[in-house]
């Protein structure tokens, strides 16, 4: 398992995720032809993915898979839903469930094993056809890279997996294809983007440029019927089982036109942590295990300079080290109260050096006591006690 951005060699079980370094080396070694998951986790603050992880399928080096967790049958379904809107019918849904009752199948995410014999019964029961489940496979895939690609930092490791039964029934695709058109979808966000910068912005109709265009009594009515769909791009998309790039792309046309109105979403403000330490390895740790929680970390390495990037910042909690240079956390922690935009805000002593004066002092200046981890079986100590203390500054409505 390595960091992205900070590998200097390749071997065939990591990576560093560089699409053209990828897509190169698996093309031209025999031994980078592997069947199983990259398994990527990405610690970046910004990462909008529900747990911030992703699995990319390969058979043999060619993409079969893209998803936020491993293939499954209920998980594979769910992407032929989202991609492929006949299948949402009342009748073929109950087809469906019953050819997983006759099968046996659970609404567990084992089973793999009867994928293949699940499909072809699909096939021969016309509930739907190869290429759409190829269509649905490749839009995902596609869709998920336009979350992820060039996007964050984190990790990937890849893991072994024989039973990638889809091979027999998906013929994949050639992962330098998927990552060239990949990377044109890019240049395509970034054109809708501009117009359209949140797949969450509310869109209405503007109803005088509607009646004083040119625009014809169907063009009109298609309008209307594409909006009332929802209020988003993604509403929308959703609601049609459409690619998401090609929607958004013709939404910003209109919008180009006046003949929509895109409006921001409103965002609440999300608490934000601010840990002070001259240490940049205690920095990464915690950053790296907070932010992994959920909740937006900020780190600030000069104690000088930290009053300025709270009064900047304003964080829901602060957590001090006692022992730095120039001047210490209980010295920095005079200078705080002295602000009164800042005075309020709750503060943590961090320190190695558990004495009993430390203790007293904290608990004098009104904050809280906490330990570093001395050794390897004190860190379940440590981040059970954190995570307490952060669950009872913010709740988890607001964390990130």
């Amino acid at each position: 398992m390595i960091t992205y951005r900070q590998a200097n060699s390749f071997h065939p079980q990591e990576f560093l995720f560089n699409p053209q370094n990828l897509a190169y080396k698996i093309e031209h070694k025999n031994d980078l032809a592997l069947t199983g998951y990259w398994y990527h986790s990405f610690h970046d603050d910004t990462c909008h993915l529900a747990d911030k992880s992703w699995w990319l399928g390969l058979v043999e080096g060619r993409v079969v898979f893209s998803g936020q967790q491993p293939l499954s049958i209920n998980y594979l379904l769910e992407i032929i839903e989202r991609y492929v809107f006949r299948i949402r019918s009342k009748p073929t849904q109950s087809t469906i469930l019953e050819l997983k009752e006759a099968l046996y199948l659970d609404d567990q995410d084992g089973q793999l094993e009867l994928l293949p014999v699940f499909l072809e019964n699909l096939y021969e029961l016309e509930v739907i056809q190869p290429e759409e489940v190829q269509h649905a496979v490749r839009l995902r895939v596609l869709q998920d890279l336009d979350q992820v690609l060039f996007s964050y930092s984190g990790q990937a490791q890849f893991k072994p997996e024989d039973d990638l039964s889809i091979q027999t029934l998906v013929p994949g695709f050639e992962l330098s294809k998927i990552l060239a058109e990949a990377r044109r979808r890019q240049l395509i966000w970034e054109q809708v983007k501009r117009t359209i910068p949140s797949l969450d912005s509310k869109l209405f109709i503007h109803e005088e440029a509607v009646r004083a265009s040119r625009i014809t009594d169907r063009q009109e009515k298609y309008l209307r019927a594409l909006l009332s769909h929802g209020a988003t791009v993604n509403s929308i998309t959703l609601a049609l089982a459409q690619d998401t790039l090609e929607i958004a792309r013709g939404l910003a046309k209109l919008a180009e036109q006046g003949l929509i109105k895109v409006e921001l979403p409103f965002r609440k403000a999300v608490s934000q942590i601010l840990i002070i330490d001259d240490s940049p390895v205690m920095l990464q740790q915690f950053k790296r295990l907070v932010s992994g929680w959920g909740y937006q970390v900020r780190s600030h390495d000069d104690p000088m300079t930290a009053v300025e990037t709270m009064l900047e910042v304003q964080p829901a909690i602060v957590f001090l080290d006692i022992n730095m240079p120039d001047i210490s956390g209980f010295d920095l922690l005079k200078q705080i109260r002295r602000h009164s935009q800042i005075a309020a805000t709750p503060l943590i002593m961090l320190t190695a050096e558990r004495t009993l004066s430390n203790n007293w002092r904290s608990q004098w200046s009104g904050c809280q006591f906490l330990s570093k981890p001395l050794a390897t079986e004190e860190i379940p100590r440590f981040e059970a006690e954190l995570r307490e203390l952060l669950k009872a500054v913010i709740p988890s409505a607001v964390t990130g």
